[in-house]
């Protein structure tokens, strides 16, 4: 325990946009200029589960607070960037912000959709970004990354935690939480909106097959896992809208356990998502749950879009599945656009 506190200190109405439509769409009041980006990172422990709950917070500080490319982990030089200023002081002592709370995808990284993040404070929010212990790219636990129920309690968990923090606390509209998910995140995000999944464990390697196609599933470390804790319900009344990409695990439900959500969902995912399709994941989520919106990016564009764009040196190290897309697909077109969506959304149920 000692050794891990030190080291980890959404009736549907459907938008099949063509091309145009998507980039060209009418215009959203696009990031402020006037809002600096701050980050602070926090290190929480869950005794209960003995978990550690990294988080990085960004949050709005003043547009003229001293700033710089991060350079504090290896990740900095791999995936691009903006001037952060680290642990600077909120833009309004006496302000409260919405939050969105954030939940990468599966083997992924709290900084994996920092564009977003960097959105979403320039616009007022505060965000912060878990990562999930055992499913992270620097740690992968494979009992960890099959106990799905982990990361709503993660989430749910970091929110406590957040909202009795000193450096943040008051800081915060608690009427006004928001949470976005990626891949994984966004499975994360319907068990927090109280999707029941229908995992028990009498379901066959067969069956867990369809549910994560191509994941390196163990037959000894299934039978070691108690998956009634998947029937539980993880609603986090808090919560009070969810925007998910690309959210994935689609065939771990059934239509019912999810037509009783009532928390505002917008998904949005890519025509040629080759990682979780739309028709059994995106499509499926938005006919299935009531209160939920649905947009479809047309095109050649696939599931690692919502990755943040990488560097030249990221192009060259990491996997090109990650970071290279189809030659008609812009990501950063893409992420100005899912941008603008998002904080449409969020500014619609949550308000600013």
């Amino acid at each position: 325990m000692n050794i891990l506190k030190l080291y980890f200190v959404r009736h549907t109405k459907i938008f099949l946009l063509l091309l145009i439509g998507f980039l060209g769409s009418p215009a959203i009041a696009a990031p402020s200029n006037n809002v600096g980006v701050g980050v602070r990172t926090l290190a929480f422990f869950d005794d209960t589960r003995q978990r550690p709950i990294i988080t990085e917070v960004f949050y709005p500080v003043q547009k003229d607070t001293k700033a710089s490319l991060p350079d504090n982990d290896v990740w900095s030089d791999l995936w691009k960037r903006e001037p952060e200023a680290r642990d600077a002081p909120f833009m309004q002592s006496n302000h409260q912000y919405p939050l969105v709370l954030f939940s990468h995808g599966s083997h992924g990284y709290r900084l994996n959709n920092v564009w977003l993040a960097y959105a979403l404070v320039k616009k007022g929010y505060i965000v912060a970004s878990v990562d999930h212990y055992g499913d992270t790219g620097y740690l992968m636990i494979p009992k960890l990354e099959m106990q799905i129920w982990d990361r709503p309690m993660d989430i749910s968990f970091a929110l406590r935690s957040l909202l009795k923090h000193s450096f943040i606390q008051n800081k915060v509209d608690t009427k006004k939480i928001g949470y976005v998910g990626f891949s994984k995140g966004g499975l994360t995000g319907i068990l927090l909106a109280g999707g029941m999944s229908n995992i028990s464990n009498k379901m066959s390697l067969t069956e867990w097959k369809k549910i994560v196609p191509g994941f390196g599933i163990d037959a000894g470390v299934m039978n070691s896992i108690d998956f009634s804790q998947a029937k539980k319900s993880y609603k986090n009344p808090l919560i009070k809208a969810a925007f998910l990409m690309a959210p994935a695990w689609g065939n771990a439900f059934e239509k019912s356990g999810l037509q009783h959500i009532h928390t505002p969902i917008h998904i949005i995912a890519g025509e040629a998502d080759e990682i979780v399709p739309i028709k059994e994941n995106a499509e499926f989520f938005s006919h299935s749950i009531p209160n939920s919106t649905l947009t479809i990016i047309p095109g050649k564009v696939g599931h690692f879009v919502f990755l943040s764009e990488s560097t030249n040196l990221g192009k060259k190290s990491l996997p090109s599945f990650l970071v290279q897309d189809d030659d008609s697909v812009d990501r950063h077109k893409i992420h100005t656009q899912v941008s603008k969506q998002a904080i449409e959304f969020f500014s619609q149920h949550i308000g600013n």
